[in-house]
């Protein structure tokens, strides 16, 4: 894909015959075709375009949504979603000028002919999709501190992974429960003791992303080694059910997977494909706005929700049997999961790299 150009409201005008080709072009192609331009555009220019304009916090390619919290709507028409602090009218030339494009040229191929294309965005407000990190209640305890002072957050174990070339069984959970953040900003203490349903499964190591407001990109996934003898525990800690394969490429939400189950400490819930955000900010209790990158966001569909104590639960595609990532965050009818292809990743871990391809463990 060439390089996008950004075209503001007040440049579209009805005789402009480049524009008007354009709108017409992106219309002629199949919803697939649309899918695969905004993502491949996100993917190759969400560093450009989030610092291209003032306020944007983040960019996503997917689903268009109208309205705000329990009211917000998803519209299946493909787009760039641009995140802001707060949705504004323009009210003023001053107002106008700030404001964000209403659509984006790019090229796509259509019939094998490089065609310019006038690709729709959408903006949305951070209150109209509000996610939150809250205290959690069941199933997995990390706890630290000192003696008379411990500490400890609870959540669930997503599942089992394996460091290439290494004995050793880690169990995936979130940073934010692995890492008690609320308690210990500065990181995981050293005497972080994993358990489950009251019995020991291992302590926190060094292996896990970061959780800083100040950072560029944070990455809520973290890995507790399990001791030798609490390899039984760890089997009754992930779900009993045949693991088929991982998610490989965010080209398969929706591509693939358009709906897909959440499985929770509760009854399991039902969500499916909102979009993909490149950027996205979540406000951690204790430790402020923190940015993350590759977000997946859903919509929990029937009366299904996300609670407290479901952060960690891992998110299956293909009758339950596709990994496709890490619940992490909800708010309302909305769920936020960090992609598979992100979470067996080492490149995102403290202490390992690129090269280090988690291996995900189905017998153990």
């Amino acid at each position: 894909m060439a390089r996008a150009r950004p075209i503001n409201a007040r440049e579209i005008t009805a005789t402009d015959d480049v524009l008007q080709n354009a709108a017409a072009a992106w219309r002629r192609l199949g919803r697939a075709d649309r899918i695969r331009t905004v993502r491949e555009l996100v993917e190759a220019h969400c560093e450009e375009l989030t610092a291209a304009y003032a306020g944007v916090l983040g960019v996503s390619f997917g689903w268009r949504t109208r309205g705000r919290g329990a009211r917000q709507i998803v519209i299946r028409e493909p787009c760039v979603g641009f995140l802001v602090g707060h949705k504004r009218r323009s009210r003023t030339a001053a107002d106008r000028a700030r404001e964000l494009p209403k659509v984006i040229l790019a090229y796509a191929a259509i019939d094998d002919i490089r065609t310019l294309v006038a690709v729709p965005t959408d903006v949305v407000g951070r209150n109209d999709a509000k996610s939150s990190i809250r205290p959690q209640n069941r199933e997995i305890v990390a706890e630290g501190g000192a003696a008379g002072n411990r500490k400890s957050e609870q959540g669930v174990v997503t599942c089992a992974v394996r460091i290439p070339g290494k004995e050793a069984l880690f169990a995936m959970s979130c940073w934010h429960v692995l890492g008690i953040s609320r308690h210990f900003r500065g990181g995981i203490p050293k005497n972080a003791v994993v358990m489950v349903d009251g019995r020991r499964l291992g302590r926190a190591s060094a292996h896990r992303g970061k959780l800083q407001a100040d950072l560029r990109y944070s990455f809520d996934a973290a890995l507790a080694r399990v001791d030798h003898g609490a390899v039984e525990l760890l089997r009754t800690a992930t779900p009993k059910r045949g693991w088929g394969d991982a998610l490989s490429s965010l080209a398969d939400l929706p591509d693939v997977y358009a709906s897909y189950t959440i499985f929770t400490p509760g009854p399991n819930v039902r969500a499916r494909w909102v979009r993909t955000w490149a950027t996205w900010s979540i406000d951690y209790p204790g430790i402020g706005q923190v940015i993350q990158k590759w977000l997946v966001e859903s919509e929990v569909l029937g009366q299904g929700r996300t609670r407290p104590g479901y952060s960690g639960s891992p998110v299956f595609g293909r009758r339950g049997r596709d990994f496709l990532g890490m619940h992490i965050a909800g708010g309302g009818k909305r769920a936020f999961m960090i992609p598979a292809t992100q979470l067996l990743d080492g490149a995102y871990y403290s202490g390992l790299s690129a090269s280090d391809r988690l291996e995900l463990q189905v017998e153990f």
